[in-house]
């Protein structure tokens, strides 16, 4: 909805919301020792962020226009590769090599 209309997001005074206006973060939970045992997965997943426009674009293609998700999430990834190279800020391959060239080479350009 928030890109087929005009939309305003109206001031709350008085946080009828809640602070800053209602806004939430989603938060991955793991199980005990598995951050230890997997730190790359933990590192990709603490930079790992979409903006609301983002979402509200990624829901649009799937939800409503019925786009098969596999390829909203390649045109996503296509479109913003300095995102995707941010992601993958210091993950590493299973070799211990950088992740962004491994995937940089996989991308349509």
């Amino acid at each position: 909805m928030n890109l087929d209309l005009p939309m305003r997001y109206l001031e709350d005074p008085e946080n009828l919301f809640g602070e800053n206006n209602g806004e939430s973060d989603v938060l991955t939970l793991l199980r005990s020792g598995y951050a230890e045992a997997n730190p790359n997965v933990v590192t990709f997943f603490e930079q790992f962020t979409f903006s609301a426009e983002e979402q509200s674009w990624m829901i649009q293609a799937y939800g409503q226009e019925e786009q098969d998700l596999n390829d909203v999430a390649e045109q996503w990834i296509n479109d913003h590769p300095e995102r995707i190279e941010a992601m993958l800020a210091d993950v590493t391959t299973a070799d211990g090599g950088p992740a962004w060239p491994v995937i940089e080479a996989q991308l349509d350009n």
